[in-house]
């Protein structure tokens, strides 16, 4: 069973009240439009409605960052109980970033399924058909240990945005991209030393974290990672194709490639930190 990492925790609690809200108001029956805009609070879009026999709902959504994101809905019942759904997240164009998935909101909000995903910021849709009365919501989360989700790295190597010694910097592998898209990072050592790496990833696509420099002029694999427990403080000492937490390097500059691992289907994505010292 894969772990419930730091973001899903925290879009959990985010969602117990408003959760609560849909599941008690008892879900309007009023006929959605075909495109609606969801309402936001508290870092929370929600939607409550009816999709008649036969139709379509998209509903809008807007993010103003990067953002880790987690669908959920429930559809009632004229009797009184509840059931899952079946959501299709979408670009601002309408079309699908991935197949359909299926969700179910639960109280309490922790026993939820959730579809998730890592998303640049913009606009998107989620899909929904043939439900009746129902209750739709989706949490996102800006930060990762208070370390604010970024898309800053660069496109290339020659492009590489650099990391400080000592400080986290924190990206994303957006849904939807292209898999051979990889963020780049660079920083310099002027002597010769070991370097301790932290790397974390959670989301749904394993995601390879790649050094190369004067010392590893090939790149060598430091690790691939997913879904990671959120305890993680250190990364196990290096073996090739394994984690790496210590490595010894030559003067010069260095270069971190981040990108989603070999077979990784570009509709998978994560969140990730890289942190060196």
């Amino acid at each position: 069973m894969e772990t419930r990492g730091y973001f899903r925790r925290k879009i959990v609690e985010l969602l117990s009240l408003t959760a609560m809200m849909v599941l008690l108001c008892g879900m309007s029956v009023s006929a959605a439009s075909k495109v609606v805009n969801m309402q936001k609070e508290a870092g929370a879009f929600s939607y409550v409605g009816q999709c008649e026999s036969g139709m379509t709902v998209y509903h809008k959504f807007k993010l103003t960052k990067p953002s880790f994101v987690l669908v959920t809905g429930v559809e009632g019942s004229n009797y009184g109980g509840s059931f899952g759904m079946n959501v299709t997240l979408c670009n601002k164009k309408k079309k699908a970033l991935d197949e359909s998935k299926y969700v179910k909101m639960e109280d309490p909000a922790d026993s939820s399924t959730f579809a998730e995903y890592a998303l640049a910021k913009g606009t998107y849709y989620v899909k929904v058909s043939n439900v009746g009365r129902y209750g739709l919501v989706v949490g996102a989360a800006t930060k990762v240990k208070n370390i604010a989700i970024t898309d800053k790295g660069g496109k290339s190597k020659s492009k590489a945005a650099t990391v400080k010694t000592k400080k986290k910097v924190c990206g994303i592998i957006a849904t939807g991209e292209s898999t051979s898209k990889a963020d780049w990072y660079k920083f310099k050592v002027t002597k010769s030393k070991t370097l301790t790496f932290k790397l974390y990833a959670e989301g749904t696509a394993k995601v390879n974290f790649t050094l190369y420099g004067p010392s590893y002029k090939n790149g060598i694999n430091m690790a691939d990672l997913k879904n990671n427990d959120a305890s993680l403080k250190t990364i196990k000492k290096y073996s090739w194709g394994g984690n790496a937490g210590n490595l010894k390097v030559a003067p010069g500059t260095y270069y971190i490639r981040v990108k989603r691992s070999s077979g990784s289907k570009k509709s998978t994505s994560a969140v990730y930190y890289v942190y060196w010292k």
